[in-house]
């Protein structure tokens, strides 16, 4: 079984990793994220009964539009009647889940608890989207991808949800776990490529 307490990220050596590697004073920053819980919700809200339910348990209202985030963050659009429930703190909501199941008993959903098969980590400073355009083939440019939107595309082979943050500049990547070192390194080898600073990210 696999230690859920160890984070793949865990095995780099990330404080050697965050070191100059230039001097023309361009950088931009990785960091792990910490681990959140993250709850897989399904329904379809087009009756309004549900809907009034489902906002009513989890406490905001869903957001409706594609690749739209609740005005906190911490609800992501996935579908049409998929969405991502996140709090920023794992292990301080365990029986969230339970909880939420309680509070829509009756109501036809699905409602998984996925927490433990993502990773994210940040991705900040003024050229973080040009180190992300190595490995995501997605328009990066702000009028594309505003900021608090989120976006499910593949990186580098492997599919990742890539959230743009609040300021529009900063960007959190979630993949599974047995994806993020990959992803992580060519984030880190393009970084060297471009002769960029890496440092911890905010």
């Amino acid at each position: 079984m696999a230690n859920l307490r160890h984070r793949p990220l865990d095995n780099l050596k990330l404080a050697a990793i965050a070191q100059p590697t230039g001097d023309h004073g361009l950088d931009v920053g990785l960091a792990q994220r910490l681990p959140a819980r993250m709850l897989n919700f399904r329904a379809d809200l087009s009756n309004a009964k549900a809907k009034q339910a489902a906002e009513t348990a989890i406490g905001i209202a869903l957001p409706t539009k594609a690749q739209q985030r609740s005005d906190d963050g911490s609800i992501w659009w996935l579908g049409p009647d998929e969405w991502m429930l996140t709090k920023p703190d794992r292990d301080a909501h365990p029986n969230w889940a339970n909880d939420l199941r309680l509070s829509l008993d009756g109501h036809h959903i699905s409602l998984v608890d996925v927490s433990h098969q993502y990773e994210g980590f940040r991705v900040d400073g003024p050229l973080a989207r040009t180190l992300l355009a190595h490995v995501v083939t997605l328009d990066l440019h702000p009028r594309s991808m505003q900021a608090n939107s989120v976006w499910q595309t593949v990186a580098a082979h492997c599919q990742i949800m890539l959230l743009v943050c609040a300021d529009g500049k900063s960007f959190d990547v979630f993949t599974r776990r047995s994806f993020v070192t990959y992803i992580w390194q060519r984030l880190v080898d393009a970084a060297a490529d471009m002769d960029l600073k890496v440092h911890p990210a905010v």
